[in-house]
């Protein structure tokens, strides 16, 4: 049996899920910001004063409300931490970005917690199965209780979906891309090079 630690939780549980918070690579105002932003959803919720089941909780609701799910998202800037970057800046993401961040504020917030990675059932199939593909990839938490172990939670179920572009949203923003990609080219060239490939393009598509 793993040693107790001075928080009734073992000693390899606390070391290794909640002792480690990244602090090695946080700076000092990102550390203090997830500390507030832990203190105050904590202070939102009365019920999180009585387990830390309601704790873990009301953290995966807020960042839930917070963020929004997407399967389009830019890359995070190589100077940002990713989990900052995720809650305060983009506010949209991955299941990885939501679980990362359940993980940390949940250890922020004296819990031991970890982020799991695997499959979700996938689709029922006519032999009574399920398929499971490479989109079916998910991530989410896993938070220990004493006397328990390990519980899932996973924030990203609840969170709201980006609506995904309609075609003519795709439409106007290729229209764009056009309009400035000419102004730009134009601007570098001069309007001969135009014309003599619009003129070129008529030739051959006539």
């Amino acid at each position: 049996m793993l040693k107790a630690g001075i928080t009734g939780y073992p000693v390899f549980i606390r070391e290794h899920y909640l002792d480690d918070r990244g602090d090695d690579v946080l700076s000092v105002t990102e550390r203090e910001r997830l500390a507030d932003t832990v203190n105050s959803i904590l202070n939102a919720d009365p019920r999180t004063r009585l387990s830390s089941y309601y704790r873990a909780m009301a953290i995966q609701q807020w960042i839930a409300n917070q963020c929004v799910y997407s399967l389009t998202v830019d890359p995070v800037p190589q100077d940002q931490d990713a989990v900052s970057y995720f809650l305060y800046t983009s506010k949209k993401g991955y299941c990885d970005l939501f679980a990362s961040s359940m993980a940390l504020l949940c250890r922020y917030a004296g819990i031991p917690s970890r982020v799991v990675t695997g499959f979700a059932p996938g689709t029922r199939n006519q032999k009574s199965g399920f398929d499971v593909r490479a989109k079916d990839k998910h991530a989410w938490v896993e938070v220990y209780f004493p006397n328990l172990g390990w519980f899932p939670f996973d924030p990203t179920s609840s969170a709201t979906q980006e609506a995904p572009k309609s075609a003519a949203a795709d439409n106007i923003s290729l229209l764009k891309s056009m309009y400035l990609f000419i102004v730009t080219f134009l601007n570098l060239n001069g309007p001969i090079p135009i014309i003599l490939f619009a003129s070129l393009s008529c030739v051959f598509l006539m």
